[in-house]
């Protein structure tokens, strides 16, 4: 992951939450917020509206830990605001930490985002006299707020004149206790999603705090301000705040679907749930896909837009729609596709694939791209994230929430939808849906026969200082993010390549007892596969093989079922899940919230 410093300071990405109800609403934000930690878990807060001032409670540190050592408990309120923060770049301090709160005491906000132009601002409250405690550019808003206050505005309009200042990217919630019953927030390119409950209102980065309260939801669309109160929301044009009328929508989430439900890690649970997310991404609209499948037709360049495993997932779907349909596809790194967004013409065709729709990678350029006339389509699990709003067209990926910050359901999920798309291209899909159906109970019994070998295979990886991952054709890209979870949650160097570039630079790092992970399915890869496999085996390495077609040049098999080899990606990566989730266990890794990751990268 890439740090980005924005003018000196580290750019934050994280989760904001908040209550406003008729009865206490602390307990309820603190268990939620727990909820948002794989947003971001270096720093806490919260903050509940009394009189004559707001009282806040912060620290750096993970939630569990300084909300007893603050006794977030003791506080109470009907209305509450609170954050949980990731850093890419210093300022994990106690200072930095959210909510902030204006110098009198009478304003406090959380923020998610970047305020591009706070320094300029900040100027204009330093000459006025104000004091800033952190670093972070978040604390302009509480000051400007407060200093319209003294104005003579009341706190509704000096938010709005506030908010119309700002510029970048922002979701904000703010508290007065000029206005104890009133939470106001606004949504520019961060998300947020509020919550219907009976006399009760919940506001978030995403569903996952209030699930259990509530399904129903007003999903936030660009450039929208709410003020909200026990008895009503109200939503305006940020801008000119001319109202405006939203539907509820509704989810389909189960709250107990975003717990562990008897795993020791939701990373095993949501391995464990793959053949029931296989399914639900079957389940598409096939208007939608006939749709996207006439934009990739009409096109002269079709661009898939994806970071990290999102992208591992569409070089597979690139496979897969050029074997299958004759289409070929280009796939980009979120990241460095901005820097020629602008040279792949308006008739383009970009297709963004992301779980959680909030990546900036993916969004900075998906923007450039809509604003130069593309069609812009996604993969997207999140409904009602930015990624979907900014779309002509999106597939869902049904998958439910993703807690764990090391994707895995959603790769497969990525995977079968991109499939239907080449089948709908190539004019199969009805006759192909009942083959990749069957797919789901060899997907749950790669799982059972695979399980107990890989467990006691880890104790050994886990000694390991590198692990190197082998494959060919469409199972490269298997081979590339199996290297990623190991990488991810173990913190033990692994490293994924097609088994033909073995020989160009990494043969030399191959000695005794280097493990080697190899996909090799029987198909016209194999020989050449198993060539590879002699050349580590030379060189004194211990070699894994992914394979349906067991061979002792491995010194471990594990064995999967026979299946079409373009199917092949759905059933190698379970094993290389759970290799990399044994083994980070025996390496006592924090395996749901590894080291200086984050969920959702809301930053570039």
């Amino acid at each position: 992951m890439r740090t980005h410093v924005r003018n000196g300071i580290g750019v934050t990405m994280c989760g904001i939450f908040g209550f406003v109800g008729k009865r206490d609403g602390v307990q309820t934000v603190i268990n939620g917020l727990k909820a948002l930690e794989y947003r971001g878990y270096d720093s806490c807060g919260i903050a509940v509206v009394s009189n004559p001032t707001v009282n806040v409670k912060k620290a750096a540190g993970r939630i569990d830990v300084v909300s007893k050592r603050l006794d977030f408990e003791s506080l109470s309120g009907n209305t509450v605001i609170s954050h949980t923060r990731w850093a890419t770049h210093g300022g994990v301090t106690d200072e930095n930490a959210h909510p902030h709160v204006s110098k009198e005491g009478r304003v406090a906000i959380v923020h998610n985002g970047i305020i591009d132009n706070y320094i300029s601002l900040k100027n204009l409250l330093l000459a006025k006299g104000y004091v800033f405690k952190s670093e972070t550019d978040s604390e302009i808003v509480t000051h400007l707020i407060e200093d319209y206050l003294h104005q003579g505005n009341s706190f509704e309009d000096a938010f709005f004149k506030t908010i119309n200042h700002l510029k970048g990217s922002y979701a904000i919630l703010a508290v007065s206790s000029d206005n104890p019953d009133t939470l106001l927030a606004v949504k520019r390119e961060s998300p947020l999603v509020i919550g219907v409950g009976p006399d009760e209102y919940y506001i978030a980065s995403d569903t996952l705090p209030f699930l259990k309260h509530t399904k129903n939801v007003y999903f936030m669309d660009e450039d929208e301000a709410a003020k909200i109160t026990s008895q009503s929301v109200e939503f305006f044009d940020a801008k000119t705040r001319h109202p405006l009328k939203k539907s509820v929508s509704r989810v389909e989430w189960d709250a107990e679907q975003a717990s562990k439900e008897g795993y020791p890690h939701f990373l095993i649970k949501e391995i464990n749930e793959q053949p029931q997310t296989f399914r639900k991404a079957l389940m598409q609209d096939k208007k939608k896909l006939q749709k996207v499948a006439s934009l990739i037709n009409a096109a002269p360049r079709v661009c898939i837009v994806a970071a990290g495993t999102s992208r591992y997932a569409a070089i597979v779907g690139r496979y897969a729609v050029s074997e299958i349909s004759g289409k070929y596809c280009d796939v980009y790194m979120a990241s460095e596709f901005q820097y020629f967004v602008d040279k792949i013409g308006k008739d383009a065709l970009v297709i963004a694939v992301s779980q959680s729709g909030e990546t900036a990678d993916v969004l900075n350029p998906v923007r450039k791209a809509k604003k130069n006339g593309c069609n812009v389509v996604s993969l997207v699990n999140v409904v009602g994230s930015s990624l979907d709003t900014l779309s002509d067209v999106s597939l869902y990926l049904n998958c439910g929430p993703e807690v764990s910050v090391a994707s895995t359901k959603a790769f497969t999920a990525q995977v079968t939808v991109m499939y239907m798309i080449a089948y709908t291209l190539a004019y199969t899909l009805d006759e192909n849906i009942p083959h990749l159906e069957a797919l789901a109970d060899k997907i749950h019994q790669v799982i059972v026969d695979n399980e107990p070998k890989i467990k006691e295979l880890a104790k050994r990886l886990s000694k390991s200082s590198d692990i190197y991952y082998l494959a060919r054709a469409i199972n490269f890209a298997v081979a590339s993010e199996g290297a990623l979870k190991m990488k991810e949650i173990s913190y033990i160097h692994a490293e994924g390549m097609p088994a033909g570039e073995l020989k160009h630079g990494t043969l030399a790092l191959i000695s005794k007892d280097v493990p080697v992970v190899c996909i090799a399915p029987h198909d016209y890869t194999y020989e050449e596969t198993v060539n590879n496999v002699h050349e580590v085996k030379a060189r004194g390495g211990f070699t894994i093989g992914i394979t349906d077609y067991a061979n002792g040049v491995f010194d471990v098999n594990l064995v999967i079922p026979k299946v079409d080899s373009l199917h092949y990606p759905l059933l190698a990566n379970i094993p290389c899940q759970l290799l990399a989730y044994y083994t980070a266990l025996a390496c006592g890794r924090d395996i749901d919230k590894p080291r200086n990751l984050a969920k959702s990268v809301t930053v570039t």
